[in-house]
């Protein structure tokens, strides 16, 4: 499909199966491209993420957020705001750190707008 290169696929109506064709990486958008080896990078970090057990995590307004990953150490608060103006996601109780940034978190934490993290409990 080319989603890691930001390939936006083919108008006109016509069939996907009829637009296989080898991956132009030479084409692809490279920010995306870093994007994507950084989610890999994130999920080589907290084993979590790989994890089929996940549990809701109550949100409110744009913000949509669920735990990954047994519950305890390690398990992940992957968070994600869908809207145009900041938010807040709370924490479950305990210690939590940015998996991406380092950063420790109690309490609460900031999403940017459109933005996402994924926290993983100390």
């Amino acid at each position: 499909q080319g989603d890691e290169c930001a390939f936006l696929g083919e108008a006109g109506g016509t069939s996907r199966d009829e637009h296989r064709y080898p991956l132009q990486w030479e084409r692809c958008d490279a920010a995306m491209v870093a994007h994507y080896a950084a989610l890999a990078r994130l999920k080589a970090q907290a084993p979590a993420l790989a994890s089929p057990v996940w549990r809701a995590h109550a949100a409110e307004g744009s913000v949509l957020a669920f735990l990954r990953g047994e519950p305890g150490n390690g398990e992940v608060l992957a968070a994600f705001n869908a809207g145009t103006a900041a938010a807040v996601v709370a924490l479950p109780a305990g210690s939590w750190r940015d998996v991406a940034s380092g950063e420790a978190l109690t309490g609460s934490a900031p999403l940017g707008a459109r933005g996402w993290r994924y926290l993983q409990r100390q």
